[in-house]
Order: C-alpha cells, then sequence, then structure tokens
C-alpha cells in the first residue's frame, strides 16, 4: 500500500466517522440521497434511488403481467381443447350406450 499524505489519512477519517453517525443515527442516511428537483421554485427535491426502485418494481410488474396472461391464454385454450373433447366423448357414449342393455 503507498504511503499516504495527513490529508488522505483525515480525509479518510472524518468519512468512516460520517458514515458511522449516518448508521447509528436512523433516518439520517436519507440526506445523504441525490435529489432530483421536480419543481426548482418550490424546492421539492423526488429522490432518484426512489424512482429508480419504482421503475424496476414497475418493470417487474409489467413482466410479471405479460407472462400472467401468456400463460392464461395457453391455459385457456387448454380447457378449450378439454371441453371438445369432453363434448365428444359423450356423444360417443350416448351412441355406445345401447350396447350396455345387451
Amino acid at each position: 500500500m503507498p504511503p499516504t499524505s495527513n490529508s488522505e489519512a483525515n480525509t479518510r477519517r472524518n468519512k468512516s466517522r460520517r458514515r458511522s453517525s449516518i448508521e447509528s443515527y436512523p433516518f439520517k442516511w436519507i440526506k445523504q440521497l441525490r435529489g432530483l428537483p421536480s419543481s426548482p421554485s418550490q424546492h421539492d427535491h423526488l429522490k432518484i434511488e426512489y424512482i429508480d426502485t419504482n421503475l424496476n418494481n414497475s418493470r417487474k410488474m409489467i413482466n410479471s403481467v405479460n407472462e400472467l396472461s401468456n400463460s392464461s391464454g395457453k391455459l385457456l385454450n387448454t380447457y378449450y381443447k378439454v371441453g371438445e373433447s369432453s363434448t365428444r366423448i359423450d356423444q360417443i357414449e350416448k351412441e355406445l350406450d345401447w350396447l350396455n342393455n345387451y
């Protein structure tokens, strides 16, 4: 490890102190988040991490809905095929029912 100057060592110490004080005090980390001003005149900030999380969750939800619609379409086709087969079997059973009487 290369030798470091005093200013670099102080900077590292300050960062570690800052990090430990942030971790020890709840919700202080919120102040460290980057912000995106949505309306600069009102000084309100939308959190970029919050937006990213919502976008990722939205993408996951959209993919889940697409997969669900595809699988439900396949299931519906299977049910139609089963229903058609069931009516054919019922017709054949009625046609062959006379054999049971003999």
